[in-house]
């Protein structure tokens, strides 16, 4: 996730207003709008689904973010930008779904499953929460057979499979 918080940032007519503090319900109706516009703009110009969709994260889910991931302080999480998407993270971050998280999804990701996911050019948030599933158990057995976990060893067994358009499956080569 991204650091910037638009949430954080003063409307332009703050610079009038030094005393007051800004609501939280009005920052946050903004920012909806400012989404709303944004992937108005992206239909409009025929974009996909998943470079139309935008986060509607709130500052105040961050803590409820960090519970359920199981994320410590070494990990910043932050609100995405109104123009930023879940498959274009900024160098060095990772971007993720809450309904991962929902699942069962537990930080940090494995370095293998993040070197992975760096090889076949894509977030970890576009792979199905079944495919981490598959990862860690061929893990496992790797392990217990003593064969080194590599992207190139994965590679040999897993087929990468399109779901949909920015979603993304493995699966074992038959």
């Amino acid at each position: 996730m991204l650091a910037e918080s638009i949430d954080r940032s003063s409307p332009p007519e703050a610079s009038n207003r030094e005393e007051e503090t800004p609501n939280p319900i009005e920052t946050y109706r903004a920012r909806i709008l400012r989404i709303d516009q944004d992937e108005a703009r992206l239909a409009a110009q025929g974009c996909t689904w998943y470079e139309i969709k935008a986060s509607t994260l709130r500052q105040s889910d961050l803590s409820s973010v960090r519970d359920k991931s199981g994320l410590n302080e070494l990990y910043e999480v932050g609100i995405p930008h109104v123009r930023d998407r879940a498959h274009r993270p900024p160098p060095g971050f990772h971007t993720f779904y809450i309904n991962l998280i929902d699942r069962g999804l537990r930080f940090p990701i494995p370095k293998f499953i993040s070197s992975l996911c760096n090889h076949l050019g894509v977030s970890p948030s576009q792979l199905t929460p079944n495919s981490f599933r598959s990862l860690l158990s061929l893990a496992i057995l790797l392990k217990f057979y003593g064969v080194p976990l590599s992207t190139y060893t994965l590679m040999q067994i897993i087929t990468v499979n399109r779901l949909g358009p920015g979603k993304f499956y493995l699966s074992n080569k038959k």
